[in-house]
């Protein structure tokens, strides 16, 4: 029984020859290095979540669209592992967190320590004057600190969304240098020679960046005395210190601004700035006085008069003409004319209604004198009936002096008649 059994196990067991064993320990050895290589592509991932971008001037379900094409892009790449939306929802939920309002890094460091992931993705996504501007931080997490920013453009919605492509070959440039570098330092050779490595270089301070937003729009942006395009602009890697900002345009006003800005700081800056037009003023004839809004402006022919953008009240006047008035809007940037004909001032008339005043100043002068003699002729009727002492004599002397009365009122009231007639012909 025991011989039968050593004759099974001899027939039956694999035979090996040298040849056979040494291809079989080369296979063994690859396909553990293959198990080996994969895992550590899998480790080199690096682990990510995005934060959905704030919507300013387009809806947060835009925005949100938006940072979901970002995140299928990253995936794509092979370079990170993401959190899903859905995830990230429900874990920070059960942490109660607050997700809404949550646009800074702090509050995103915040995030991606619940989240546990290395790098978090946050920025906005804008829509201003006719563009759209995507607005990227990649944060570390274990740094607490913004490692670096992009900013992406574009004219419609259709190529906002290729521009997340961009985006994801931005990060994965900017990651791909800084690991480039440190892979670099502190490699052996092949013969294990040590390198020597360099002593620590100082520590550069971390650069800030400027966010400037004007309104109007388009003004030329000097830093330092340099310029640096116009409104809207995003300045990245900005020194961290002291700067002088300007910003000014052609028909717009002049600001400067002393800047402190810190490592890592993002400012925004939002601006108004006067906004001015100007005004062209002819008139036939010429030298006619320009008066706005109640101040002289000068004489015309004027031009290029610079105003302040608004509605202004117009007058022309000019001896021996009519005085012209009229309403008058003046635009940013634009020139607004005016063009106006004078005309004469016409001169009082002094025919028939002088000739009728004066003829009734006349009457009324002679009524007058009139009243004056019929007063004194009763005063002295008045002295003879006093002094009377017949009584037909004082009966006549009081007749007397009732008629002298009589035509001294008739006398004054015409004559008050014929001086108020006179009177309104010459004025009205």
């Amino acid at each position: 029984m025991a011989n039968f059994k050593s004759l099974f196990i001899e027939k039956n067991m694999i035979k090996f020859s040298p040849l056979k064993l040494k291809i079989f320990a080369v296979s063994l050895l690859f396909l553990l290095c293959g198990i080996n290589l994969a895992y550590t592509q899998e480790d080199a991932r690096i682990n990510v979540a995005v934060f959905d971008f704030k919507g300013i001037n387009i809806s947060q379900m835009e925005a949100a669209t938006i940072s979901e094409f970002l995140r299928t892009g990253l995936i794509n790449s092979g370079s990170f592992n993401v959190v899903e939306k859905e995830n990230m929802e429900k874990i920070l939920n059960e942490a109660a967190f607050q997700q809404s309002g949550c646009t800074s890094d702090e509050c995103a460091i915040q995030i991606g320590k619940i989240l546990n992931v290395k790098k978090m993705v946050v920025g906005s996504v804008s829509q201003s004057f006719g563009m759209y501007y995507i607005n990227l931080r990649f944060v570390d997490v274990e740094k607490a600190t913004s490692e670096f920013a992009l900013t992406e453009e574009a004219e419609t919605g259709r190529e906002l969304v290729k521009s997340t492509a961009r985006l994801v070959d931005g990060i994965e440039a900017k990651l791909s240098g800084r690991q480039l570098k440190e892979e670099t330092v502190g490699k052996v050779s092949e013969k294990s020679v040590p390198v020597t490595l360099p002593a620590p270089a100082e520590k550069k301070k971390l650069p800030a960046a400027l966010d400037i937003i004007t309104e109007p729009p388009g003004l030329i942006v000097l830093l330092d005395g340099v310029e640096k395009g116009k409104t809207p602009a995003v300045l990245e890697d900005v020194p961290a210190g002291p700067h002088k900002l300007r910003l000014y345009g052609e028909h717009s006003g002049d600001i400067e601004e002393q800047l402190n800005l810190s490592e890592s700081q993002r400012l925004n800056i939002s601006r108004s700035l006067p906004k001015y037009g100007y005004l062209s003023v002819r008139t036939d004839p010429d030298k006619a006085e320009v008066i706005l809004n109640g101040s002289s402006a000068g004489y015309a022919p004027l031009d290029g008069k610079k105003l302040s953008e608004g509605a202004y009240k117009l007058k022309l006047r000019k001896k021996g003409y009519e005085d012209t008035v009229k309403d008058l809007e003046i635009y940013y940037g634009q020139v607004s004319s005016v063009k106006e004909a004078l005309s004469v001032k016409q001169a009082k008339r002094r025919g028939a209604p002088g000739l009728i005043s004066w003829t009734c100043y006349g009457a009324g002068a002679v009524l007058g004198a009139m009243g004056l003699y019929f007063n004194s002729s009763v005063k002295s009727s008045l002295e003879a009936y006093g002094a009377s002492t017949i009584s037909d004599d004082a009966q006549a002397l009081r007749l007397e002096v009732t008629s002298a009365q009589k035509r001294r009122n008739l006398s004054y009231i015409f004559s008050g008649v014929c001086l108020g007639l006179g009177f309104t012909v010459n004025f009205f």
